[in-house]
């Protein structure tokens, strides 16, 4: 055990050693390059989100969007939650059995 401990104490002051400057530099430019293309990433997914989205018109009305679904109370007990309820019901009923969720229903 004593063997471990040190190797792990030597372990500890490697890594929390002060960075030298090239590692720093080189860290910095990666940090750069990383959030380029994250905000590429984000452009590309509004640019997405703005060309999916569109109005549908459906009898005359037109259909609720994405977001507006999303506002609708918990309260409303329609077919979505009623099929949540009967899945999330079955996996812990499989769980309480000992089978894994989905297995045997």
């Amino acid at each position: 055990m004593p063997a471990k401990l040190k190797a792990l104490k030597t372990w500890r002051k490697d890594i929390t050693k002060a960075l030298s400057t090239t590692h720093a530099l080189r860290l910095t430019a990666l940090a750069r390059r990383v959030e380029v293309l994250w905000e590429m990433t984000l452009r590309r997914l509004r640019v997405a989100e703005a060309e999916a989205s569109r109005r549908i018109d459906l009898w005359g009305r037109e259909a609720a969007g994405r977001r507006r679904l999303k506002g609708v109370p918990r309260g409303d007990r329609g077919p979505t939650w009623r099929r949540q309820v009967r899945r999330t019901g079955g996996c812990a009923w499989s769980w309480m059995r000992g089978a894994p969720c989905g297995s045997g229903r």
